[in-house]
């Protein structure tokens, strides 16, 4: 199946490349950390369904330094051949065996298909505006001659968004042919009122919800009871797992790792049995006007120059900045909204603001080139961000 654009795959594949496919499928809840709120302390710590592009980086650079023995080699003579020098920082950088890694999906293991998240655009209509303004990034724009989706409902009248219904754009995992899945399954209401547990029901969707309490101690261990809080999970039908496809240095080879194994991945190090296979770079398909977001993008402000219509979220996005020369790999930046003076650098750049994955974007008539090329970056790109499906019409939905 292919779903990389042509900025990709027109590069020529030589035979020191050597082109792996990975699947982790979670053994246990799954936890990955997202933004929190700048402004004010959160009750609920919500996990994201799919991990970050980074979060697979330093993945694939911990199990690289473990699995050739470097990890605890005090010296770490091979650290900068093996998984290069920096964690990511936005620019073209070297993460040495490390080439190029795709979008994370979910993967269907019976069919072995790869699943991508979508804003579900069903009974969608563009409806015209006269002028609306957009606040992304650094600028406040104003435009003019622009569209915006509304829904149809069962009697043919138009239903207008409404923000606080989320169900509107409900999310979908599809592989864009004929298969399409709830991202969330509902939950069986017999099971719970006759037994209190909460059971998903069965082949309807992806992700079902695993809520649990928390409570924050210091370091002596004593609860502080002004921290209670509660930590939304998440799990995954047993029909489902994540994969994506990463691209090494020929001297770099997966054999040894043929054999399933048990690793720990994400923000409370759940359990994931993980499998390496040969792998392949899918090909080309034909293009359109209408982009939907295989991963999360970071593009400016001028994409809406060139859209005439988007069915979108935006999302804030840091990551840990490391060297392999720290003592503690585990620092969290301070997040910053704007740059401070003075600082290493590191924990005084702006927060990005990304738009999600799943989006639509519709080119206006002739601009589908210029869109493009709004995400064509190549330091994201090589780590899986700015992805995006290419389509001739809107996918049907659910």
């Amino acid at each position: 199946m292919g779903f990389y654009d042509s900025s990709i795959l027109s590069e020529t594949m030589s035979s020191e490349i050597k082109t792996y496919r990975f699947i982790l499928t979670p053994l246990d809840k799954i936890f990955f950390g997202g933004e929190k709120s700048p402004f004010k302390e959160e009750y609920f710590q919500y996990s994201r369904q799919l991990p970050q592009q980074t979060t697979i980086l330093g993945f694939l650079r911990y199990e690289i330094l473990k699995r050739t023995s470097a990890l605890n080699d005090p010296k770490r003579e091979k650290w900068h051949d093996l998984i290069g020098d920096n964690s990511f920082n936005g620019t073209n950088q070297d993460f040495g065996s490390i080439k190029k890694i795709s979008p994370v999906s979910v993967y269907n293991i019976h069919q072995k298909n790869d699943l991508f998240l979508l804003r579900n655009p069903c009974q969608l209509k563009p409806v015209s505006l006269p002028s609306v303004k957009i606040n992304f990034g650094e600028n406040d724009s104003q435009y003019f001659g622009f569209n915006y989706c509304e829904k149809i409902d069962e009697l043919g009248k138009i239903v207008r968004y409404d923000p606080k219904n989320h169900s509107h754009f409900g999310d979908v995992y599809t592989d864009f042919a004929s298969y399409y899945k709830l991202a969330e399954c509902t939950m069986d209401k017999s099971a719970f009122e006759n037994h209190g547990l909460d059971i998903p029901n069965k082949g309807e969707g992806v992700f079902y919800k695993d809520i649990r309490p928390g409570i924050t101690k210091n370091y002596s261990g004593d609860p502080k009871d002004e921290s209670y809080y509660k930590m939304h999970n998440w799990r995954m039908m047993p029909d489902y797992a994540y994969s994506f496809i990463a691209q090494f240095d020929y001297q770099f080879v997966f054999s040894q790792w043929n054999e399933p194994s048990i690793v720990r991945f994400g923000g409370d190090s759940s359990l994931f049995r993980l499998q390496v296979i040969d792998s392949t770079w899918p090909d080309m398909e034909s293009g359109g006007n209408v982009l939907v977001l295989l991963s999360d993008g970071y593009v400016s402000n001028s994409i809406y120059d060139f859209c005439d219509v988007i069915v979108s979220e935006t999302l804030p996005f840091r990551n840990l900045k490391t060297s392999i020369s720290d003592k503690v790999f585990t620092k969290r930046p301070v997040l910053k909204w704007h740059r401070e003076p003075g600082g290493d650098g590191r924990n005084t750049d702006p927060a990005k603001v990304l738009l999600k994955r799943g989006s639509i974007l519709v080119a206006k008539e002739n601009k589908i080139n210029e869109l493009e090329k709004e995400f064509k970056n190549d330091a994201f790109k090589n780590i899986g961000y700015n992805y995006y499906k290419n389509l001739k019409k809107i996918p049907n939905g659910l």
